[in-house]
């Protein structure tokens, strides 16, 4: 199956990214990298997809969107998801 290949793909650079982040105290040591890595898979389909499929993201409206207004769309959805891992102070 495509999908399964392409997960994997993803996984390969993923979980040692998220992992080296970790040792280098940019992701919290208490994170669940296996819950991060979950969903960041089911992240990357849905901005892959959702410029071209109407009603797939009703929220911020990338359906037509050239790739560069998508970047900040984009960048908001990394910005939010960044305090959940950021290392406690």
């Amino acid at each position: 199956m495509v999908r399964d290949t392409a997960n994997q793909h993803y996984l390969q650079v993923i979980h040692p990214t998220l992992q080296l982040w970790q040792e280098k105290g940019q992701i919290r040591a208490d994170a669940d990298l296996e819950v991060l890595a979950t969903t960041i898979l089911a992240l990357l389909p849905f901005l892959a997809l959702a410029p071209y499929y109407d009603g797939l993201d009703p929220i911020h409206g990338l359906r037509g969107r050239s790739p560069a207004q998508q970047r900040p769309v984009i960048r908001q959805l990394i910005a939010g998801y960044r305090p959940m891992f950021a290392p406690e102070k």
